[in-house]
């Protein structure tokens, strides 16, 4: 499972286990009012941990399934305040049906909190424990959500950097007349916080996701200038992924040697769409 998946161990009752020493987290049934909207949230289960924060489920007063991600407060207070009003920023600019949704941003105790959408399973879960799990059905209604995202974002000269099946979600709506009932699947692309403009994409100017490395990253001058096109890379592992029904990783020696690269590369996310639903000769 990808780093930016992984989660806080179970204990003999299969609860995660959250860690001691992170004082300042939230604990379930927790009400936080936000200082400027004065919007309620009650915090909810702990759902996991990425590499630049921690999600928790949440509600608001409307009963909305929120989630709230709380960005781990390393190095200096500023930086990750910066780091929290720049996903903010991004995630409004970038309104899409298939981005997930962001409602507020505020600080609390002094971390900073990014509350969204939440939704039903991420992809990386569908594939692990969904039974009898069929690639081949899920492939083309995920990649026509996924690409249609991946297309407005570059339009708009963003690159997002950090797509898995771990960011993936199935968005499931729930009924407002029939309790508990789920009546539309569609699938969002989630987690803008090491997003960059294309400008930005330069080696050494700010993360690059390290659950698999395009090899312009590990190697710009023999495989070219780093561009929207490590999206792509991404998306084409993605749907490799869902497609053989199982999370695969490659080493950096993998990469070089182009393992990953000859199985999907290309151009936009138009031309990967237009690729799958072309027919096979």
């Amino acid at each position: 499972m990808p780093d930016e998946m992984r989660s806080w161990p179970e204990n003999a009752g299969g609860q995660l286990q959250l860690p001691t020493a992170l004082p300042k987290l939230p604990l379930g049934g927790q009400q936080i009012t936000t200082p400027i909207t004065k919007n309620i949230y009650t915090i909810g289960e702990f759902i996991g941990e990425g590499s630049f924060g921690y999600v928790y489920a949440c509600t608001d007063l409307w009963k909305n399934e929120l989630a709230a991600k709380i960005l781990k407060p390393n190095g200096d207070r500023q930086v990750v305040q910066g780091n929290a009003i720049r996903e903010y920023q991004r995630l409004l600019a970038l309104r899409h049906p298939f981005i997930t949704y962001v409602f507020d941003i505020f600080e609390f105790q002094e971390l900073s909190y990014i509350i969204t959408e939440r939704c039903w399973w991420s992809v990386a879960r569908l594939i692990n424990e969904l039974t009898g799990f069929n690639g081949a059905v899920w492939l083309a209604p995920i990649a026509r959500c996924i690409l249609q995202a991946v297309d407005f974002i570059h339009s708009n000269g963003v690159v997002h950097k950090d797509i898995h099946p771990g960011n993936v979600f199935v968005n499931a709506q729930k009924s407002e007349l029939i309790a508990d009932e789920r009546v539309n699947f569609n699938f969002k692309l989630g987690d803008l916080g090491i997003s960059a403009l294309v400008s930005e994409l330069q080696p050494g100017h700010g993360p690059f996701a390290n659950w698999m490395f395009p090899p312009e990253v590990l190697d710009p001058i023999q495989f070219g200038p780093i561009d929207h096109r490590v999206d792509l890379y991404h998306c084409g592992l993605l749907l490799l992924q869902i497609l053989s029904g199982k999370l695969l990783s490659f080493n950096q020696n993998e990469i070089l040697a182009g393992v990953p690269r000859q199985m999907f590369r290309t151009e936009s996310a138009k031309e990967l769409w237009r690729d799958l639903n072309s027919p096979v000769a």
